[in-house]
């Protein structure tokens, strides 16, 4: 059998691994991908490459609801530091995800939402970070998906952020 899968926010470091490992899978015939802007170059296999702009604070024109896909993907994330301040970082980091997995859910058809999240994630957490992804798993959660999965990584050693360093990662 083959799948469908979106990914949403596929231009950051696991996204783009992400995206390239789902081109390169005999088992997924197409992969579409959502986003402020898409990866350029393009990953090798793009004939099943579907790359799309949309524009998160008007998902009525992503072309995310009924596309149909099987597994939905969602990498999309900031910080705080590079939203600009905490109401900015939670429309980016919780509003923009739950909305577009809104839009991707199709009703009646099977699907499976992969989000990933962050280690600590709890939505009582008094770490904002951690609050907010906990606050986003649960509204995830209870979307309608058949599946949820919601990876909890801690931090991502070797990582280039480009003057954007987290603290946590440069102790490994």
């Amino acid at each position: 059998m083959s799948s469908t899968a979106a990914v949403i926010g596929a231009t950051g470091l696991i996204g783009k691994l992400l995206l390239r490992s789902l081109v390169g899978s005999s088992y997924f015939r197409t992969v579409g991908e959502y986003g402020r802007r898409v990866t350029t170059p393009a990953p090798e296999g793009t004939a099943k490459l579907e790359q799309h702009v949309i524009d998160f604070e008007n998902l009525d024109e992503s072309g995310l609801q009924g596309a149909a896909w099987d597994v939905v993907y969602i990498t999309l994330g900031t910080t705080r530091a590079l939203a600009g301040s905490g109401e900015a970082f939670t429309r980016i980091d919780k509003d923009y995800v739950v909305n577009a997995a809104r839009q991707a859910r199709v009703p009646g058809r099977k699907q499976r939402l992969v989000y990933l999240s962050s280690y600590g994630a709890h939505p009582t957490s008094i770490i904002p970070y951690s609050k907010s992804k906990g606050l986003t798993e649960r509204e995830l959660a209870q979307i309608g998906y058949d599946e949820f999965i919601a990876l909890r990584p801690a931090v991502f050693r070797g990582v280039d952020r480009s003057g954007t360093a987290r603290a946590g990662e440069s102790f490994s």
